[in-house]
């Protein structure tokens, strides 16, 4: 379970960068004016790589990329555009989160279980002394 929350963000990002890629060639052409006027697939781009790596990136450029996007044509965009547009955004930086949550929970789970261990191994002596 941990290499798919590990792993998943990752992929995904990179699956989402280049839908983005795809349509922008597909809408607008091969051509570099054309791709530097969508840029959104260069900062989704930009944002997967650096995440690669740095969690607290991933988490924030796909939380905050997502809620840009919601600001921006939430208004002027029906509803399900803009969740079917901003949703796979924010499901990613929430799999970065939860990513980093496991690694935060990993050193308390040892820790809980060294005390335990301990524990259990005062009781049994506990219990031979008495007899």
């Amino acid at each position: 379970m941990s290499k798919i929350l590990y792993w998943l963000p990752r992929l995904l990002s990179l699956f989402i960068t280049g839908f983005w890629l795809f349509y922008t060639v597909r809408a607008y052409g091969l051509s570099l004016t054309a791709l530097s006027k969508n840029g959104v697939w260069i900062a989704l781009l930009v944002f997967s790589l650096l995440a690669w790596r740095g969690q607290l990136i991933g988490r924030l450029g796909f939380i905050l990329m997502a809620v840009l996007y919601v600001m921006k044509a939430g208004a002027n965009l029906p509803f399900k555009t803009v969740a079917l547009t901003a949703g796979p955004l924010l499901f990613i930086g929430l799999l970065y989160f939860f990513d980093r949550q496991r690694i935060f929970l990993k050193p308390v789970k040892e820790t809980l279980d060294n005390l335990k261990k301990k524990y259990d191994d005062k009781t049994k002596t506990d219990d031979h002394e008495l007899i």
